[in-house]
């Protein structure tokens, strides 16, 4: 995987969490400005790194590999307000399928 395709998912799996960088930094021990470089692909994470983000992001298994990340994301973490309708929509359907 590329770090521009373990940026989008990052960027992903937070989106759907309802978390800001400096949220996911609280949660996951690292710093915001080191989760942007992340999410820009400047850097990838370590494996130790991922571990740390997927915990604070309430994800099981290796998200890092899975093109999918959100059907990991447990629905109850999952901000709803956050999301466009379109996109609600199709969680919605993909989770109730």
């Amino acid at each position: 995987m590329t770090s521009a395709e373990f940026a989008q998912r990052l960027i992903r799996a937070r989106a759907i969490a309802g978390l800001t960088q400096s949220e996911l930094a609280a949660r996951s021990g690292i710093s915001a400005a080191q989760i942007s470089r992340y999410e820009t692909g400047v850097n990838e994470p370590r494996p130790y790194a991922k571990y740390r983000l997927a915990g604070a992001l309430g994800i099981k298994g290796d998200w890092s590999i899975d093109p999918d990340v959100s059907k990991d994301v447990p629905i109850e973490l999952v901000n709803w307000a956050a999301i466009s309708t379109g996109a609600l929509v199709a969680e919605l359907a993909r989770r109730c399928s």
